[in-house]
């Protein structure tokens, strides 16, 4: 483009007359028409081109593929919403690449729902650039005054693209604000396959005179959340596949009423904090009408803190496949037995095949114990359950333990275990109580010797295997038997000022850690020594301890194949203590990279693993 100045040097003109001088105006117009210098024509030429080289495509970014554009763009280069309009100012080509990314816009609707008020003003926009995409919308933490003038504008911007929405979760604080979620859900939200309505603040009252859903107002809706106070059958459509209800029921018949519209398909049913309706009185209570569930796969229950009644009184209603895996939360249930409250067909519990490895892992805190329970290495049970006193452990046997079980896997999350647990019988009784144990895998914290106690334990059936002692298993004392130990080294913190001081039990000092580490291969060593009978297998490993939460109730690993081994050490030790075992065991596995490897599936056998490599 031809510009229509022109450049004036500060110096006497070619004209030859004075700066102060006003030139004529015929003297102007021919300055005006008079070309440029030849070296003004490529000074312009090359600020021109330094100007639109971020548009054409000489720029580097605009010679990217448009595939790898699409990746960057949602790979997650942006948290907020207002962070991805800048991604689409880099060029002309990026901007064109963003607006036809429908899906980059829905990600951008949703990133706007969780931010402030301010997004509002955005949202039709935002809207418009993601559609067809479907969209998934939080409303999240809705303040009580006020919300449903917060909810209102939400709906009212949506409703063009109710018809888009794949998912909607909503926290409510009144009936009012669940009538109108779910006015608006069956207004025209026929693509809706997940709802999730969350109470945070008031109690609810029953909206059934109110609201009723058909079956064709939400024909793809398969998961639902939904407060338990509010589940009744005018809710439960019969499209759902999977249910989440919280906090208490009106009543059995209520909830099993609903079940039943919906128990064809139903292939999930979580009930989270429940407490049993103790505010109903009503003799019919007492008998339930029996919901058979034929899809049922998974059945979780999650007791309420501030409840110790059993959910015995309405799991009887419930019929349910021989192989549906059960996840069972009652550390506030006084009386309590999982062999009783459970179905008597129960795969694993109550009826072959019967669980053939269990692990349990010991909270930090330790006043919870949970066991989770496998049948031909697919977990079929799950229980959390509380432990005053390790008197209790030995009790878990009771409960779970059947002839069958062949593998143990001992996790342990505590730091300090009182002095009762540690000198007492508890662990050995515990570890005694399974005749055919064949292997023992000792995961978790290192925690004074309680490893090795256990280990002591599994060597000492062991023995009584081969001498025909207290405890021989009733299978041949020649089937192969392995002991996993999983050894942990302190996560060395990032700033040594943020180090716990040395009493506490975390040392920082690799020539320290060596000693631990090697202390407790000693012991282990002499522990073999110190039985008669010979162990087939032996795998170790080093790892990294890493810092959890102190509260986590879950096992980080239920085998020693799971934990990440740390080839360092494995290469540091095993050279010394590889030939020192071997001389007692069979088999030696150190897991690292030092060597091949193995992997074994809890249940299973022993194969081979493309992934951390072994030396034995």
């Amino acid at each position: 483009m031809e510009s229509n100045f022109t450049f004036t040097a500060n110096g006497p003109r070619a004209s030859g007359h004075d700066d102060n001088e006003r030139p004529r105006p015929g003297q102007v117009r021919a300055a005006s028409e008079s070309p440029p210098p030849p070296q003004f024509q490529a000074l312009r030429g090359a600020h021109t081109l330094s100007l639109s080289s971020i548009y054409n495509s000489k720029a580097a970014a605009n010679r990217l593929p448009v595939e790898l554009i699409v990746n960057i763009l949602l790979s997650g280069a942006w948290t907020e919403w207002h962070e991805l309009l800048p991604l689409t100012h880099i060029c002309q080509r990026w901007r064109a690449v963003a607006r036809g990314t429908p899906r980059l816009w829905a990600d951008a609707v949703l990133s706007a729902f969780k931010a402030s008020q301010d997004h509002i003003r955005c949202l039709p926009t935002l809207l418009e650039w993601s559609a067809p995409y479907p969209l998934r919308l939080t409303i999240c933490s809705v303040p009580r005054v006020g919300q449903s003038a917060v909810l209102e504008p939400h709906f009212d911007i949506l409703d063009p693209h109710f018809s888009r929405i794949s998912y909607l979760s909503v926290d409510i604080a009144c009936t009012a604000n669940v009538i109108a979620v779910l006015d608006a859900a069956r207004s025209d939200m026929r693509s809706l396959e997940s709802l999730r309505i969350k109470q945070v603040f008031d109690s609810l009252v029953t909206v059934d005179d109110r609201v009723a859903l058909d079956d064709s107002d939400l024909p793809l809706l398969r998961t639902l959340y939904f407060p338990a106070f509010l589940f009744t059958e005018a809710v439960a459509v019969k499209s759902l596949k999977s249910i989440t209800v919280d906090d208490a029921t009106q009543s059995h018949h209520i909830f099993l009423a609903a079940l039943g519209r919906c128990a064809l398909g139903l292939e999930s049913l979580e009930i989270e904090s429940w407490a049993h309706p103790s505010w109903v009185i009503d003799g019919a209570d007492s008998v339930f009408p029996t919901v058979r569930l034929p899809s049922l796969r998974y059945l979780k229950i999650t007791m309420s803190s501030y409840s110790t009644d059993s959910p015995a009184c309405f799991i009887p209603g419930l019929s349910m496949p021989p192989d549906v895996r059960i996840d069972l939360n009652w550390a506030y249930v006084h009386d309590r037995s999982t062999r009783e409250l459970l179905p008597r067909h129960l795969v694993g519990l109550n009826a072959p095949p019967f669980f053939d490895a269990i692990c349990v892992y010991i909270t930090g805190t330790f006043n919870a114990v949970i066991t989770n329970c496998f049948v031909g290495g697919t977990e079929r049970l799950c229980v959390e359950e509380d432990m005053c006193s390790p008197e209790r452990l030995p009790a878990i046997l009771d409960e779970y333990m059947s002839p069958d079980v062949t593998e143990l896997a001992v996790c342990l999350g505590f730091d300090n275990p009182t002095e009762t647990f540690i000198n007492g019988d508890h662990l050995r009784r515990f570890v005694a109580g399974f005749p055919n144990l064949l292997r023992l895998d000792l995961l978790g914290k290192t925690v004074l010797d309680v490893k090795l106690q256990l280990a002591e334990a599994f060597l000492d059936t062991l023995s009584y295997a081969c001498t025909g002692g207290p405890g021989a298993p009733r299978a041949p004392s020649t089937l192969p038997r392995c002991l996993a130990l999983a050894l942990e080294v302190e996560e060395r913190p990032p700033d040594p000022k943020h180090a716990v001081p040395e009493e506490h039990g975390y040392f920082y000092s690799a020539d320290h850690q060596t000693m631990l580490l090697r202390h407790q291969l000693d012991q282990l060593e002499a522990l073999l020594l110190s039985h008669s009978a010979r162990l087939h297998r032996l795998e170790l490993c080093i790892t990294i301890s890493r810092i959890v939460p102190r509260d986590m109730l879950k096992a980080q690993y239920y085998r020693i194949a799971d934990v990440p081994p740390s080839s360092h050490w494995a290469r540091q030790l095993s050279w010394f203590y590889l030939p020192r075992f071997q001389v007692l065991v069979d088999d030696v596995v150190f897991l690292g990279d030092t060597g091949s490897s193995v992997q074994r599936v809890l249940g299973g056998t022993v194969r081979p693993l493309t992934g951390p490599t072994a030396c034995s």
